[in-house]
């Protein structure tokens, strides 16, 4: 699908590297599906551009590329929205 977008122009996505976050991010609810863009290959830094708004994209990076003994534990999201306050919102991500 093309999408367009403010910073990198017209850009063609594969359905299958479409992000969603069923329930928007925290502070964009609109915004529930996006795709990760690296303009330069051999950066350490990506983007995450919203399908919807073309002006809206995020830097994201890998953590272990500056934190090397940085691990994410698997847990459940029903744990996670068990421990859930108003504080530490738990958003999940969905790969379709």
């Amino acid at each position: 699908m093309k999408v367009n977008s403010t910073r990198f122009g017209t850009l063609e996505v594969k359905k299958e590297d479409i992000l969603t976050f069923p329930e928007g991010l925290v502070g964009f609810a609109a915004c529930k599906r996006f795709f990760i863009y690296n303009k330069e290959k051999n950066l350490p830094f990506f983007w995450l551009q919203s399908i919807e708004d073309p002006k809206l994209a995020f830097v994201i990076a890998d953590p272990a590329l500056f934190f090397p003994d940085y691990k994410i534990s698997a847990v459940s999201y029903t744990h996670l929205r068990a421990h859930e306050t108003s504080l530490h919102l738990v958003c999940r991500l969905l790969l379709e």
